[in-house]
């Protein structure tokens, strides 16, 4: 008997440690065969570099994406530094959930990456002249 596309009874009854009998004996030297889904074996190269470079832009640019929004926001926000730096320390953990999850909603990676190096580049900018701007 077919259980959904998964496995059989028979191989229920293996995964849990019967045997295809049922009569209880444990299983021994068998493979690691537990799911039959075809699909999953259908991943290609490209599909998993797309996901692993997403998972980069996420963490690696996120962090620096939130590093910088909270250095400018701890230097600029009108209130005393101690304040400040509590404030925009709190909204990171917003920031840095939003842009992994940018990250993973984008419609290609390219725009992930674009999504977050963009506004990381203008912050870094906005950081660097910020002496000439005033915002000190």
């Amino acid at each position: 008997m077919q259980l959904g596309k998964f496995c059989t009874v028979n191989e229920l009854n293996w995964l849990i440690g019967l045997q295809a009998s049922g009569d209880g004996r444990p299983v021994t030297g068998r493979g690691r065969e537990y799911w039959k889904d075809p699909s999953m074996s259908s991943l290609t190269l490209s599909y998993r570099l797309g996901v692993a470079s997403r998972a980069i832009a996420g963490i690696v640019g996120g962090y620096v994406l939130t590093m910088q929004v909270v250095q400018l926001l701890a230097l600029t926000l009108p209130m005393e530094r101690a304040a400040a730096t509590l404030t925009a320390t709190m909204l990171s953990f917003a920031i840095y959930a939003a842009t992994i999850l940018w990250a993973f909603a984008a419609r290609t990676t390219a725009l992930a990456w674009l999504g977050i190096g963009a506004p990381a580049a203008a912050v870094a900018l906005l950081l660097w002249l910020r002496p000439v701007l005033g915002l000190l």
